[in-house]
């Protein structure tokens, strides 16, 4: 899942007109974080495009809304994270793969 995010991201900001960056996608460590996934690419492309970093945040998240299947919600949070929440058939799925591959998971 974080490459599925990470590629639509990316590709976000293509379509927006802005240099590409290197940036994070991943699971919080806090559970209580209120976000399965999250990325702080707005957070460092906001130094390259010279806006403010929740801005940046917003207008990536209405590019890629609606666009990465299993995401039910693209949420803006703190100084500029995007928060994604997933689909719990994702969950689903995840869990029975480690099931049925046993040991080799």
């Amino acid at each position: 899942m974080q490459d599925t995010i990470r590629i639509e991201l990316e590709n976000a900001i293509e379509t927006l007109g802005w240099p590409p960056v290197s940036f994070v996608v991943d699971y919080p460590t806090d559970k209580n974080a209120g976000a399965d996934v999250f990325s702080n690419v707005a957070l460092v492309l906001s130094k390259q495009v010279g806006q403010n970093p929740r801005e940046v945040a917003e207008q990536i998240r209405q590019t890629i809304d609606g666009k990465i299947e299993l995401v039910d919600a693209i949420e803006v949070a703190g100084p500029g994270f995007l928060n994604f929440s997933l689909n719990r058939a994702y969950f689903k799925t995840t869990l029975e793969a480690a099931i049925v591959a046993g040991e080799q998971w």
